[in-house]
């Protein structure tokens, strides 16, 4: 699209990602003249930033794509990477927006009653702005990183695409949330040598609890219980292969496998890497935690009188015995053989480009209904996180 920097747009959407998407196909059922602009490609995320073995952990029948529901397969396997990229094309596809890619935005402020987007390809002017970029928007590589020698080949999960990609010796693997987990599982099938995973706090993910995905449980806990009908798992679909492999990767896993594990990554200075001793602690932190939720189901099941069985199917889960466990306190980058560290560190916010007064002490944007704020300026896709927050207070 030829950018048009004299129209006053009703609306424009920042972000060309799911969210960004979503947005545009409901103002365009609505009528509303709208342009996506985009810093980098439509669909960056899902087409340049996931590894190529890269899958959901939620499961197809959880996918919801308006305009395209009908076509994701109703079953509990596991999109990959590329069939989830697939499925979103097609949904842009059925959008058809209007959008600006390789724009990159500087500042959004007001004046004179309109909101202003200052970019590399000039100005726009809207009168209502949805930004779309989401919470975690930049990735996280903690500030111990410009500690390390440069000698250690350093990627974020982001940029991470195989282990072709690694040089040959140890890989650290820092950070134990699911990225974490697949992709040091990944590293030490394809690789002879060693491989450790640092971890700091846990924040499980129950696998299957009461027949059903975990992941639909942390949605519906946290408000959102619309959607497809539930479906629960059956035996037949512990011998699917796609599904096994994904709900096998976990901490046990990577004992198992060979992969070595040390506590949260506090120091590297002069060819020693240490680790806190706060691993078992961890450990024990994620079990109480996870039983929590699994109380908090069992009270939404008989709540809402959901026709769900007690008893789980067959899939034995095995658990880490601390007791068994040989937690990693150090490590030395010439001794280890330390040539790799992967950050599977997460992502951060960055809104630092918008110049409204929308955002509270903490510099998080401050929602009203999970989307509005006191501007005509909404954010897509924070709802989750609004809604976690308000059930934790």
């Amino acid at each position: 699209m030829r950018p048009n920097q004299t129209e006053v747009y009703p609306v424009i959407v920042i972000g060309g990602g799911p969210c960004g998407l979503a947005a545009s196909y409901y103002l365009k059922k609505k009528d509303i003249k709208h342009i996506i602009i985009e810093k980098k490609e439509m669909l960056q995320t899902w087409k340049n930033e996931r590894w190529d073995s890269f899958h959901l952990i939620s499961p197809n029948w959880m996918t919801n794509i308006p305009g395209i529901k009908s076509r994701i397969p109703y079953n509990n396997e596991y999109m990959s990477g590329k069939e989830i990229y697939k499925y979103l094309k097609e949904f842009m596809d059925v959008v058809d927006p209007d959008y600006l890619e390789n724009t990159n935005i500087s500042k959004l402020y007001k004046e004179e009653g309109l909101y202003k987007i200052e970019t590399n390809q000039g100005i726009f002017h809207a009168q209502k702005v949805i930004v779309a970029v989401g919470l975690f928007n930049q990735p996280f590589i903690p500030p111990v990183a410009v500690e390390l020698t440069e000698d250690i080949h350093q990627i974020h999960s982001s940029e991470y695409k195989n282990p072709k990609q690694l040089k040959k010796g140890t890989t650290l693997v820092v950070g134990g949330g699911c990225s974490g987990i697949q992709i040091a599982l990944e590293v030490k099938e394809y690789s002879e040598d060693g491989v450790y995973l640092s971890l700091g706090s846990i924040r499980p993910i129950p696998v299957i609890y009461r027949n059903v995905n975990g992941m639909y449980w942390l949605n519906r806990l946290s408000g959102f219980s619309s959607g497809k009908p539930i479906l629960p798992y059956r035996d037949k679909d512990l011998c699917n292969e796609n599904i096994q492999n994904v709900i096998s990767q976990n901490l046990f896993s990577c004992l198992a496998s060979g992969v070595k594990l040390a506590g949260r990554f506090i120091k590297g200075q002069d060819n020693e890497l240490k680790f806190s001793n706060s691993l078992c602690n961890a450990l024990e932190k994620s079990n109480t935690y996870m039983r929590n939720i699994e109380r908090r189901i069992d009270k939404e099941v008989d709540r809402m009188a959901l026709n769900l069985p007690t008893l789980q199917v067959d899939f034995n889960l095995k658990t880490i015995n601390c007791d068994n466990l040989n937690v990693i306190r150090k490590l030395d980058v010439i001794e280890d053989d330390i040539q790799n560290i992967i950050w599977c560190t997460g992502y951060k916010p960055d809104y630092s480009w918008i110049m409204l007064d929308v955002f509270n002490a903490l510099g998080e944007p401050e929602l009203m209904d999970g989307c509005a704020t006191k501007e005509d300026v909404y954010f897509c896709g924070l709802r989750l996180i609004s809604e976690n927050k308000k059930k934790s207070t």
